[in-house]
């Protein structure tokens, strides 16, 4: 939505956020598939103490969900995006090609 401009600059945010020194960004690649970060979006929370919560959001609601064996099941999600993630190196070149791309197109 909003064009090849806008998703140029949603990538360069991108793309400047990983310079941080808490920001990671790894890209799954489309030749994955389906894969478990489709199913929708949650937020895993880990403390040092309390244990972890995951919290959903929806569009016009949201829930945090605290049950060990029901978190697990995103500790397993997070597990398997990782495991088919790019890694860092070739997930900046990925954002750096589409970035190329959508500023071509763009102009």
């Amino acid at each position: 939505m909003g064009g090849a401009k806008v998703m140029a600059d949603q990538l360069q945010k991108i793309i400047s956020a990983v310079k941080e020194p808490n920001v990671t960004v790894r890209v799954i690649p489309l030749s994955i598939g389906a894969h478990a970060g489709l199913s929708g979006t949650f937020v895993l929370f880990e403390f040092g103490k309390p244990r972890p919560v995951v919290y959903l959001e929806a569009r016009r609601s949201g829930a945090f969900i605290d049950e060990p064996d029901d978190v697990a099941l995103f500790f397993d999600a997070v597990e398997r995006l990782e495991d088919h993630a790019s890694d860092l190196e070739a997930s900046q070149e990925i954002l750096q090609k589409y970035l190329e791309q959508y500023e071509s197109e763009a102009k």
